[in-house]
């Protein structure tokens, strides 16, 4: 799962358009047995609102502009939901889902002190955020969740039979989110939070509706909540413009330019951008009025891609610490996100950029 603020262009030059590579992924889907084909299959990439739903027939069909490094979902009760990774690479698919089988639950060894209500508390706070973004969020079906709080490890863990629904009125936004994984470790038996979280761990899939996209007031919220985001960061190293957006690293609190943290390869013929880490640890810093203090520790063969929205492979390589860290399902933004006054993937340009002001950082079309 992955697997959720940024800028404002004063001017733009329109010619970029015509240099867009629209992205199309088509195909069927059947159950795994029968090879009959499903209806009504939700077919969406992960973190955005491009999606759709299978035909009569289990065919689909998503147009994007760009090339989407975000993985393709398959999802549809009763069935084991699917996430294919770079199906970019194929031509027409033909998916196979499998039926869900009932498992029973195993033997509990250890006892779980807590009641539903007390762990239902902590799941919302770490899983919606203990801001003023998770604040406003609710969700809307809480009896798909599961929730148990290990004894022998201090562990609280969460599942849910179905997507959880959650509407977030501060960002309005409506969010299906497909969890996968969910643990907390606390560092004592107990489900205080406060100095007694030791990790947190969260993974799963989602998909956006936009409930109110023509909003000043909503744009403005959107603005801020993608300040300093890791989809920020990641667009500004897409684009090249770090320091332009705010963005410092720092390694013993000393100041290195990009260069001696990264290397950065130009985009390729599908406009992902390479970039190959120098450093395994090193912090960063954000500057927007005050100074947010994140880090990152880079992981594998220290090489991701990313694509012009920001969404970068593979996930598991980068991880989030210090501030970005803390960012939960209630501050995410759909990753086709863009800031008025920017360019619009779609073909257009959000010119209301008065909005903002001295607030107004400078970006223009994330591909170029």
């Amino acid at each position: 799962m992955r697997n959720a603020k940024l800028i404002v262009c004063l001017w733009l030059l329109l010619s970029g358009i015509s240099n867009i590579q629209a992205q199309k992924v088509f195909g069927r889907v059947v159950d795994a047995s029968s090879e009959e084909p499903l209806v009504g299959v939700s077919v969406y990439f992960d973190g955005s609102r491009f999606g759709t739903t299978t035909s009569e027939d289990g065919s689909f069909e998503i147009e994007t502009p760009y090339t989407i490094l975000s993985s393709l979902i398959f999802s549809h009760i009763g069935y084991e939901t699917l996430e294919l990774e770079e199906y970019y690479k194929e031509g027409s698919l033909w998916i196979k889902l499998k039926a869900k089988t009932e498992v029973l639950d195993e033997v509990v060894v250890t006892s779980d002190p807590f009641s539903r209500r007390q762990k239902m508390e902590v799941f919302r706070l770490e899983f919606l955020g203990d801001d003023r973004y998770g604040r406003h969020c609710e969700i809307l079906n809480e009896e798909v969740i599961s929730l148990y709080f290990d004894s022998s490890t201090n562990m609280l863990t969460a599942s849910a039979t179905a997507p959880i629904m959650v509407r977030n009125d501060y960002l309005s936004y409506l969010i299906e989110f497909d969890l996968q994984e969910f643990e907390v470790y606390f560092k004592s038996r107990s489900l205080v939070r406060l100095e007694n979280v030791f990790f947190t761990y969260l993974s799963g899939f989602s998909r956006f509706i936009d409930n109110d996209p023509e909003s000043k007031r909503i744009s403005r919220r959107r603005f801020k909540a993608y300040l300093g985001s890791p989809m920020h960061l990641m667009r500004s190293i897409y684009r090249n413009q770090l320091t332009e957006n705010g963005f410092r690293f720092r390694k013993e609190y000393e100041t290195f330019p990009s260069h001696k943290i990264f290397q950065r390869f130009d985009p390729d013929s599908l406009k992902l951008v390479e970039i190959q880490f120098l450093q395994d640890d090193f912090d960063l810093t954000f500057s927007y009025g005050l100074d947010y203090e994140s880090a990152l520790r880079i992981l594998g063969d220290r090489s991701i891609k990313i694509d012009p929205y920001g969404t970068h492979r593979p996930y598991k390589n980068i991880v989030f610490r210090k501030y970005m860290s803390g960012m939960r399902t209630g501050r995410l933004l759909p990753i086709d996100y863009m800031p008025p006054g920017t360019f619009n993937p779609q073909g257009s340009v959000r010119s209301d950029h008065h909005l903002w002001g001295k607030d107004a950082l400078n970006i223009s079309d994330p591909s170029k």
